[in-house]
């Protein structure tokens, strides 16, 4: 079976499908992401769709599926839609579907330390420390009953004592990925604004209109972006969709 993928490579000349073998033992289908060899290099690519056979010859395998079903056929549809409106390049149009994180080179994991107690820490705090060092007998009373943050820890005991019990091998690092949660303090930030009278009016022209758009004009700092919210919020609330484009 053959896959056409989009690589996800950024440049117009580069703006078609590519047609790969899928692997006997590996299920494709539209919408997957993948990676595959190009160029020398492996790039993740998205399926747009399968086939039987390729109008080219020398076709090179898919190395791996990552990720099944990344992109519904909703998402396919305002690909084809942004394409069309904006004569933007297939590329372009998939990452402005899908945040950044998702695309291995473009955002780094956020890694966090945690310490934890090392084997015969007993043994090693005595021959390391005094016992007339109090701080390191509590940093490993903090942690006898299990891991805990190597930067909370280091802000109490300072930094310096806790790089130095690790050096002597009374705790040791690990490293845990945090996943991102960008709007967790969103509803601590959010507050009901209330319109000015001409943003009022703003908003009201624009769903009394019978034309298919509507100019907003303001100064910088004028207040534009509230009615555009206001805006959105009401359409949301009849169940229909909106895209704010920056």
């Amino acid at each position: 079976m053959i896959a056409r993928v989009i690589v996800d490579i950024l440049t117009s000349s580069l703006d078609r499908c590519f047609d790969y073998i899928v692997p006997d033992r590996m299920n494709i289908s539209k919408g997957d992401m993948v990676k595959v060899p190009f160029s020398g290099r492996v790039k993740e690519g998205y399926v747009v769709e399968t086939a039987e056979k390729s109008d080219f010859d020398k076709l090179k395998y898919i190395i791996e599926k990552k990720q099944e079903n990344f992109l519904s056929t909703s998402q396919f549809e305002m690909m084809r839609f942004l394409i069309k409106k904006y004569h933007i390049i297939t590329q372009e149009a998939l990452r402005l579907l899908m945040p950044p994180s998702v695309r291995d080179f473009k955002t780094k994991a956020v890694e966090k330390k945690y310490v934890q107690l090392a084997e015969n820490f007993q043994e090693k705090l005595e021959n390391s420390f005094s016992k007339r060092s109090r701080n390191p007998a509590k940093i490993v009373e903090e942690i006898q009953n299990g891991e805990e943050d190597f930067s909370s820890l280091s802000k109490r005991y300072t930094y310096d004592l806790m790089n130095k019990m690790v050096t002597n091998g009374v705790i040791e690092v690990t490293l845990k990925k945090i996943d991102r949660t960008p709007y967790k303090t969103l509803d601590q930030i959010s507050k009901e604004r209330v319109l000015t009278k001409d943003q009022q009016n703003a908003l009201e022209s624009i769903f009394e209109t019978e034309k298919i758009a509507t100019l907003l004009f303001g100064i910088t700092g004028s207040g534009k972006t509230e009615v555009y919210i206001k805006a959105i919020e009401r359409v949301l609330k009849e169940n229909k969709t909106a895209i704010f484009l920056v």
